[in-house]
Parts: C-alpha cells; structure tokens; sequence
C-alpha cells in the first residue's frame, strides 16, 4: 500500500474489500524499506468504509494565517500608471492616471482603449503581483485603485464614494466598463470581482509585516513585506508574523528545496513539472517560530544573509524568472543556499525519496 508520511510517523489505508480496511501506524524511518516498516507498524482493521484525504493530514500552525492575495482583473481597470496631467494640472492631493498594460493581457482587455481619470492620491496603492516577488526580495510593484476609505470597500452605488468625485467617476466608469465587457458567464459586480471571496478586504487593515510567497512556478520564491500601504494579488499567498524575525524564519523555510521536496508529492503536475504551491507548503511540519530556539534562530540568520546577497544582484532589465534564476545562482555562489537548505532540511527532516 502507498504510504503518507507525517514528519517520522506514518498512516496509510489500504482497501483489500469493497467495505474492509487495513490501517497501518507507528514511527517510520525516512529511507526505510516496506519490509522494514512492515514489521514495526501497527496494523488495524476498518469496516467503516472511511476514505483518506488530505484534510485528514496534520497541518502547519501557519496554515490559518496564510491566504491567497486579491483578484485584481482586468488589471487594465485597476492597475494603473501615471498619465499626462494636461493643461490646467491636477489638483493637490490627486494623481491623474491611465490603464497599466501588460503582455499578458487578455482579450477583450487588451483591445479597449485606456481607461483614464484623476483619482485622489490616497486611492492609488502599491500592488504586489507575482511578477515582483523574488527569493528574499520584492521588485518595485504596481500600483493600483483601491477604493478603500480606511473602513470599507466603496462600490459606485456605496453613498460614501461621493465624498471622492475623483474615485466615484474613476470606478463608475470602470464599472460601466465591466458590466459591457465581462461576458455572460459572469454574474458579478467589479466590486465583487476584486474582493472575490474576501480577498482584498481582508487585506485591511494592513499589517506591518508580512510574509508573501509564489503561488505557483517551479520553484517557490518568498519574501518580507514591510510595506504598509500594499495589496496583494491573487498570484501571490500573504500572511501576517508578529516580528521581523518570526517573518524571516519563515522566509528561510519557504525559499529553501528542503520544503519543496517534502510538498512536491502534493503539486499538480504540468508539462514543465510540478506547478501550484498554494496551501500545499503547510503540510510540511512548520513549527511556530520560538525565538530562544537556537535552530530557528539560525534561520533568521541565514535569511539576512539571503537578504543582502539578493539585494546585491545586478538583475537589469531581466523577466522576474531570469530574475529569479539570478539570485538562487548567487546565493549557491557565496554559500548560503547550502546552509539553509541543510538548516530547513534539519528542522523538517528530510523527504523520503
């Protein structure tokens, strides 16, 4: 029977009957043989007909405080750039604005004309896309209109957004835009599209210090987030740590091989290997961050370290994937990805394999 391993215990089910099954527990070592296992695990039988999945699997305490970033499409509504201010200027306190475009835009998007307005400046935020995240640092990011008053998401027919004219004619129009272009498969508002599920309001109120991490690629990358005026989009997981430290330790651990090869058995598998991280990483046995633990200590260490070596990188005008590339080459150069890959592979014992 295939086995799932926790950290160094194991429990399998195997179905030999329709409604019979063998459950199979006790310590296992990480390169054991069956023989070997078979002879230290206990064996019990089950008629319940129970499936296993991976909810049945221990989690990380990180888990719950881990979430996915907003939906922030079309970006060509809601990522902008600046735009002439024409004329007669722009009022103090506002930004005049246009669509931001990108490659990867897609149809019908890509072919409308620029959506363009002057917002109040307080209403243009730092966006964090997946693009900007790199192994131990961020890329400069977007920006972006969020129409967040410090209480709530304003939508067009929300009484408080007149308090905006710049906003309330900006997002009105949007909306109008949205509503003409969306497609009949969908039924939501743009208000509803960017905060899906509560991705962007429970945002707010935005932590000082969060860790924030690739939610899909080869191979993961993570980063500290300290800027307190940021949102982040759906390509990227966010969480909250109570200390610079605490958020390094996890940075550690999120960008080492060590992790990855222990999650890997949960990944779907694309042309180009295993693709989505997700939620996946918290299977790994991640404990809580102890500062007197002399390990995770060592970790925190080891991120500073990454931290400078990556912020020394030359990556030029390169694809955030080269860019990438650039870093794990230069963190293998001084050193320091050995000794955090042995350090992370110590704390969560290493993947059988």
């Amino acid at each position: 029977p295939a086995a799932v391993v926790l950290g160094r215990r194991v429990e399998t089910e195997a179905r030999t009957l329709p409604a019979r099954h063998l459950r199979f527990s006790g310590p296992l070592a990480p390169h054991g043989s069956w023989a070997v296992a078979a002879a230290e695990l206990k064996v019990t039988e089950d008629d319940e007909g129970r499936t296993f999945s991976l909810e049945d699997l221990p989690r990380s305490p990180y888990a719950e405080r881990f979430r996915q970033g907003a939906t922030l499409v079309p970006r060509m509504l809601l990522c902008v750039v600046d735009a002439a201010a024409g004329p007669v200027g722009v009022p103090k306190g506002q930004r005049a604005v246009r669509s931001r475009r990108g490659r990867l835009d897609k149809a019908p998007w890509k072919d409308l004309p620029d959506h363009t307005g002057v917002v109040e400046q307080v209403f243009v935020r730092p966006a964090f896309l997946g693009e900007h995240v790199l192994p131990f640092r961020l890329l400069d990011p977007a920006e972006a209109v969020v129409p967040y008053d410090g209480t709530a998401l304003l939508s067009g027919d929300s009484d408080r957004i007149d308090r905006y004219p710049g906003l309330a004619q900006w997002w009105r129009s949007a909306e109008q835009i949205w509503e003409a272009h969306k497609g009949s498969g969908s039924t939501l508002s743009l208000i509803d599209q960017v905060d899906y599920q509560k991705k962007l309001s429970a945002q707010f109120p935005l932590a000082p210090i969060r860790v924030v991490y690739s939610a899909s690629g080869n191979t993961l990358a993570a980063a500290v987030l300290t800027n307190t005026r940021a949102v982040i989009e759906h390509a990227l997981y966010w969480g909250t740590t109570a200390t610079l430290d605490e958020a390094r330790y996890l940075t550690a651990i999120l960008n080492a091989p060590a992790l990855t090869a222990r999650i890997r058995p949960y990944q779907s598998v694309g042309a180009f290997g295993p693709r989505h991280f997700d939620k996946y990483v918290w299977y790994a046995p991640i404990p809580e961050f102890d500062h007197d633990d002399p390990h995770h200590r060592r970790l925190v260490d080891l991120t500073t370290e990454a931290e400078a070596v990556a912020n020394e990188v030359n990556i030029g005008d390169s694809g955030f994937q080269q860019a990438r590339k650039h870093i794990r080459e230069a963190l293998a150069h001084e050193g320091v990805a050995r000794e955090l890959d042995d350090a992370v592979g110590c704390l969560l014992g290493r993947a059988p394999g």
